[in-house]
């Protein structure tokens, strides 16, 4: 979604602020909600995945 609306260069500055250095795809994200609508997560409680590519990483 951000990718679209970006111009490049605008884009490429943003990406500088990302330690993985590219975009996240929406299957890294469905891959986050699958767990915790899944059993594996049967234990988990007050959980905050955060699924930025190190963005919020102080």
């Amino acid at each position: 979604m951000v990718e679209a609306a970006l111009t490049d260069a605008a884009l490429q500055g943003m990406l500088t602020l990302v330690p993985m250095k590219r975009i996240g795809k929406p299957m890294e994200i469905a891959y986050g909600v699958l767990y915790f609508a899944s059993e594996e997560s049967s234990y988990t409680t007050g959980a905050e995945l955060v699924i930025d590519g190190g963005w919020t990483i102080p």
